[in-house]
């Protein structure tokens, strides 16, 4: 019996310890936009300060109960473009996934491949904070082969519907 008594208080301290839901995105299944001022600096290109707009769409809804309806995990990024002076116009983004990163302890998008008119010059993730409709980040990005040197990026987007992190 003292054996059952112990385990039971063991699994109900691990239970309590232990967080029941990550940090998720609200709203869920919501189109949005993120544009914000983002330097860029890069061997070969120079640092350029460009209005970058991101295109994405945050995750269906986790279906998970209140406190936590309309929660997703995540969000897909369609792309983006830059305006500014050159070469703003000619450095895009490509399309990847954002996830929660519960090891870094922020969110991520991977791949984060950004292109110079059409070449790759930048590849691998950005990890980024998000609060109240802002997306922060300041990260180094890898080089292919064909373009070496590492990109380094910081900015501030502001999203549009405003998307946030819950927990």
């Amino acid at each position: 019996m003292f054996k059952k008594v112990l385990m039971i208080g063991a699994m109900f301290s691990t239970a309590i310890s232990a967080p029941v839901y990550a940090k998720h995105l609200t709203p869920a299944d919501t189109p949005f936009t993120a544009t914000g001022y983002v330097t860029l600096s890069k061997p070969g290109v120079g640092t350029v300060t460009c209005l970058l707009t991101l295109n994405g769409k945050t995750n269906p809804d986790l279906g998970l109960p209140p406190p936590h309806v309309n929660h997703t995990d995540g969000a897909v990024i369609y792309g983006g473009t830059n305006t500014g002076p050159t070469p703003c116009p000619a450095i895009t983004v490509g399309p990847g996934v954002v996830s929660y990163d519960s090891i870094s302890m922020d969110w991520v998008l991977n791949p984060t491949d950004v292109y110079l008119a059409g070449n790759k010059m930048c590849e691998g993730e950005v990890h980024f904070t998000v609060d109240a409709g802002v997306i922060t980040f300041d990260s180094d990005i890898d080089a292919p082969a064909s373009f070496p040197g590492t990109c380094h990026v910081t900015g501030e987007l502001v999203t549009d519907p405003e998307i946030d992190e819950v927990d």
